[in-house]
């Protein structure tokens, strides 16, 4: 499961959900029933592995 929490940097709706999606595809790296939160170092770290 991936979490982004709300905050006034979002302009659109479609951006949180975007967070949210690459914290998913994190926790889905991470192995099975895992929970991850979006950090703003997510996305260069997933780009970088």
């Amino acid at each position: 499961m991936g979490i982004a929490i709300s905050s006034s940097a979002y302009q659109k709706p479609e951006e949180l959900l975007n967070d949210a999606d690459t914290a998913m595809y994190r926790a889905k790296m991470l192995g099975k029933n895992r929970i991850a939160l979006f950090e703003n170092d997510v996305p260069a770290r997933a780009c970088s592995a």
